[in-house]
């Protein structure tokens, strides 16, 4: 959860936008810092719009009126902003001339029931679910910081599809003192169509020049970006379940949580080299944890399939028609009618 001073900070930042809606439309309920932690609490709860006006009691009509409000002016306030001037790259500490890792992740959204071929588009092969898809671009050096935001896809879009088609909006982005600086990816970017800026992917097994080291160190590039989903999903509940407003509001909605997740990481950094391995150990004793307890699992079942296997030859065993088979005898009696032919 939020602490006082990071709901308060961008509240600060917001008066000018304030200023500007302060005599639209009917008095509201919620006064505007009111709307603002409301605002908070919803997407970091994750929680319906039935269970937090219960949880709040507020009317849920209320409760939609207030969040699409308020969101009009955080976008304003926070996110035009950030997309007129954004941060800029700055170059990894692994990859040379590296300034930008790009990555994509899903929101889950309810199925679509009425209209199978809606549905169909939205289903994720990879991931197994109905989603849309959010691709940003983050910094590869330190503070790690989101650069750009595309706007959603739907699930089954492939993750290099979404990059070729905004790729003349990250180009700008990737202006150094020093040039043009180079943008890191994952295996689901490989492609031989030309870019306007270049990409640098791990290699599959099968490609000519395969290194698995200096996939390793991509890979450890880019785990920078993950962590940045992790923090943004880990803080803001409404991305990591089921989205629970209209797909209209999605863009939006993530692109507020993406600047805010920017502040919270420039009070917070992402997790530095040694914390990393310090997590990675743990990862791999759970691992192995649950590795051993699969194999004692399987174990377990071997034997009891083994037990019943027996105990099925060895007794006699019902049939569909009411009589008992007597699965030993029965074999025998084929082997001998078998000698006899």
């Amino acid at each position: 959860m939020l602490n006082k001073k990071e709901v308060i900070e961008p509240f600060d930042i917001l008066l000018p936008s304030f200023a500007k809606f302060h005599s639209r439309g009917r008095r509201a309920r919620f006064s505007r810092l009111d709307s603002v932690v409301l605002y908070l609490f919803f997407m970091s709860t994750g929680m319906s719009f039935a269970k937090t006006s219960a949880v709040l009691k507020i009317p849920v009509d209320t409760l939609c009126t207030t969040i699409d409000r308020i969101a009009n002016i955080l976008h304003d306030g926070l996110v035009v902003p950030w997309s007129l001037n954004p941060p800029r790259p700055v170059l990894s500490s692994m990859i040379v001339n590296a300034g930008l890792l790009v990555d994509a992740t899903y929101v889950p959204v309810p199925r679509v029931l009425d209209d199978f071929e809606a549905g169909k588009v939205l289903w994720d092969e990879h991931h197994k679910v109905y989603a849309v898809k959010k691709q940003i671009c983050i910094q590869a050096g330190f503070p790690f910081l989101a650069v750009h935001s595309a706007p959603k896809e739907v699930g089954s879009k492939a993750d290099v599809k979404i990059l070729k088609k905004n790729a003349n909006s990250i180009e700008p982005l990737t202006e150094t003192p020093n040039g043009r600086c180079s943008v890191i990816g994952d295996k689901g970017y490989i492609t031989g169509d030309p870019l306007p800026f270049r990409l640098v992917t791990p290699k599959r097994t099968n490609m000519a020049g395969y290194n698995p080291a200096e996939n390793i160190l991509i890979a450890q590039a880019r785990v920078h970006v993950e962590q940045f989903f992790g923090r943004m999903k880990c803080t803001w509940k409404v991305l990591a379940g089921k989205y629970r407003r209209a797909l209209v509001h999605l863009d939006r909605d993530f692109d507020i949580l993406v600047v805010l997740t920017n502040r919270l990481i420039s009070a917070r950094p992402l997790p530095t080299v040694s914390e990393q391995t310090i997590w990675t150990r743990i990862h791999e004793q759970l691992r192995q944890r649950y590795i051993t307890e699969h194999l004692r699992k399987r174990a377990r079942i071997s034997v009891a399939a083994a037990t019943r296997r027996i105990a099925m030859v060895e007794e006699r065993v019902p049939v569909e028609d009411g009589s008992w088979l007597d699965m030993v005898d029965t074999d025998d009696e084929d082997e001998a009618e078998g000698e006899q032919q």
